[in-house]
């Protein structure tokens, strides 16, 4: 069961539409004060929940870190799967897969989220595991639930993609890797065979602008990626990308 405090985040926003503002502000495990954002600049996709695979088990673990935002905000909770520290290698089983949907869904249902993004950097051993998984979460949640991935960018920049297939209802390739600015890859995003790479893309605040892809000039959906968020910093972010 997840704390009443989690469920209360969500629940005191209001209800959100389904799809996201064109600015989104990833809030990580750190306490996270937004309560100066206007609602009508950008939405939050929060860290929700780490769900960490050990072996043939799962163990949810739900947010620790404050959040506040002003009531209004869109919101979209995000869940992060990950190996879990110092310990066996994942079996991907399917019973680690339901387990994780399980979690997920009841994450969902107690937050009375509208959104929710699964945050996978999958190897290619799991590649069927994540497949069949985020097909189990889609049958599973409501169908007005919006539900996006990210993605890392080398999955985005062949002509056939391994996440073609996934039922969501967006990718967002992550124009970053461990502190370090795109690309990661010579395929910038605005020329992603795949259009449903090119709909949104997170970037790291700050970064310099020549990293940022021109496409995000044109119309993307932008997540930005950045730790203990102060106004200055969401200015500055806004910045980066000024239409």
């Amino acid at each position: 069961m997840l704390p009443l405090q989690l469920a209360l985040l969500v629940m005191a926003a209001g209800s959100p539409t389904p799809e996201p503002p064109s600015r989104m502000l990833w809030a990580w495990e750190v306490d996270t004060d937004l309560r100066f954002l206007n609602p009508s600049d950008a939405g939050v996709a929060w860290l929700a929940m780490t769900v960490y695979l050990d072996g043939t088990r799962t163990a949810p673990e739900p947010r620790s870190a404050t959040l506040e935002v002003p009531p209004g905000v869109y919101q979209m909770a995000v869940v992060r799967l990950e190996k879990a520290y110092d310990s066996a290698p994942p079996k991907w089983t399917a019973e680690q897969r339901r387990s994780a949907v399980a979690a997920i869904v009841d994450l969902v249902r107690i937050t009375h989220s509208r959104a929710v993004q699964i945050d996978f950097d999958a190897p290619e051993s799991a590649h069927a595991f994540y497949r069949a998984l985020m097909a189990d979460l889609r049958r599973r949640l409501d169908s007005g639930v919006f539900l996006s991935m990210t993605a890392l960018v080398s999955w985005c920049a062949g002509p056939k993609n391994w996440i073609d297939d996934f039922p969501v209802d967006e990718i967002v390739p992550m124009n970053f890797d461990a502190g370090y600015s795109w690309p990661r890859t010579s395929t910038p995003p605005a020329e992603f065979s795949d259009p449903a790479c090119r709909k949104s893309i997170g970037v790291m605040y700050p970064t310099r602008a020549s990293t940022i892809p021109p496409s995000v000039r044109h119309g993307e959906r932008v997540y930005f990626f950045h730790n203990g968020w102060t106004s200055g910093d969401v200015r500055g972010a806004f910045r980066m990308v000024s239409r």
